[in-house]
């Protein structure tokens, strides 16, 4: 007995009213741009081949724009990661030199004087809160500054970890005789010790847009967290 085969029901009728393939066309209007039997199909020729050819010749210019585009997007993502890999170089270098310094006086000389070459900045300087109620008068000679209290919280915000600063004015306690050379900063906190006062670590370019609000933090931070480090074994600080 030979079985009897069963037709594939068709689907609704609803699902082929104009609405729905109106929709259809909309949603993947894209995918059947691409396609020139497509395009063919949906305009035919009407007196002459002239409509064709112009949907197709502007599909052609279409396709044309959106290569650039992705060429475009994919040549400014290759600088990106190009910028990236230089400054993460740059960083590691910088850490290296970092830990060939023959002591705590000696780290702030390469901090202030050789990282700004090193990380292609034009100003880098590392600072201090004073806990006194009234802090000394700093030494702006290019060293260790010594800020007033509370100067952190008001550099960075309240109990920020950093800020990045696109173009304006540079923070003068960050970096005293410095600030009205620079107009891109990264400022990010730093901490020496479970009883030692906090820090700052200022990175300063006279050019603007060096660091960007909203930027990743990565690199600044872990140089912050380097020279913390390093200081806490020079002076023989307990990590908090």
């Amino acid at each position: 007995m030979s079985e009897k085969r069963t037709q594939p029901t068709p689907p609704p009728a609803a699902d082929f009213a104009p609405a729905t393939i109106a929709a259809f066309v909309k949603r993947y209007r894209q995918v059947l741009a691409r396609d020139p039997e497509v395009i063919a199909a949906l305009f035919p020729e009407a007196g002459g081949s002239e409509t064709v050819v112009d949907i197709r010749a502007f599909v052609v210019e279409r396709l044309k724009a959106e290569l650039a585009q992705a060429r475009s997007r994919e040549a400014e993502l290759r600088a990106t990661l190009k910028d990236n890999l230089a400054s993460q170089t740059a960083a590691h270098e910088a850490v290296l030199r970092l830990m060939a310094a023959q002591g705590a006086e000696h780290l702030v000389e390469i901090v202030v004087h050789e990282l700004p070459v090193l990380l292609g900045l034009d100003a880098v300087t590392l600072c201090v809160e004073s806990e006194d109620e009234v802090a000394p008068p700093s030494p702006d000679h290019g060293r260790l500054r010594i800020l007033p209290p509370g100067s952190l919280d008001a550099i960075l915000g309240h109990g920020a970890a950093s800020r990045l600063v696109e173009d304006g004015p540079a923070d003068e306690l960050a970096f005293g005789r410095m600030a009205p050379l620079i107009r891109s900063a990264a400022l990010v906190r730093m901490t020496f010790g479970r009883t030692s006062p906090k820090g700052l670590l200022a990175l300063g370019s006279a050019q603007a847009g060096v660091f960007v609000p909203g930027q990743g933090t990565e690199l600044v931070s872990f140089l912050a967290r380097s020279v913390s480090a390093l200081i806490r074994q020079w002076l023989d600080l307990k990590p908090e």
